[in-house]
């Protein structure tokens, strides 16, 4: 199974956070994986009204590993519980990689209000922080929530600050290739 590899050209910085570990921030694609020395968990907003993963990042993954996003309906089905607001369900796709959908979405679609939920978003990244503790994994992600769903990267970060960089690495990845050359960069950059 193909997952690609990191361009060792990709953008870096970080960020000193609890217990001097850091976010890291990348440009290019969360899901280009280079050396698999260690676990990795690539985590991703869902909503909480289908199991199809329709947007952003969630489309991505479906589209490259669809066999995860049918066990995840899969999943749903035996268990509605796991579309609830704050679950996070861990789907391995590769030896030592996982995706972890996370429900803090509500509806999916147009809004004149934002969709994410923060409270649900820290009870998953919660769950989630317990998971990459267990398998001693690095989380990866996009700006989580900060697309469709409508959410500010500041207080997202806030919440990946406190509750999963003090347990584990976190590697934040924006994609500037979509951008159009006319467009500046935004800080709140679509999942």
């Amino acid at each position: 199974m193909p997952l690609g590899r990191s361009t060792d050209r990709a953008q870096h910085t970080s960020r000193r956070s609890a217990k001097n570990r850091r976010i890291g921030y990348f440009v290019g694609d969360v899901f280009q994986l280079g050396d698999l020395r260690r676990t990795i968990i690539i985590t991703f907003m869902v909503n909480d009204a289908t199991s199809t993963w329709g947007g952003g990042t969630a489309r991505q993954a479906a589209r490259i590993f669809p066999s995860a996003q049918r066990e995840f309906c899969r999943i749903v089905s035996d268990d509605p519980d796991a579309l609830v607001l704050g679950a996070v369900t861990l789907i391995a796709v590769g030896k030592r990689t996982y995706l972890a959908p996370l429900v803090a979405q509500r509806g999916y679609g147009r809004s004149a209000v934002p969709r994410i939920r923060y409270k649900a978003l820290r009870t998953a990244m919660t769950r989630l922080a317990s998971l990459a503790t267990q398998l001693r994994a690095i989380v990866r992600m996009p700006r989580l929530g900060c697309g469709g769903a409508g959410g500010r990267w500041e207080r997202v970060a806030a919440v990946v600050e406190r509750v999963v960089v003090p347990r584990t690495e976190v590697q934040v990845f924006d994609i500037v290739a979509r951008r159009r050359r006319s467009e500046p960069a935004r800080s709140d950059a679509a999942e």
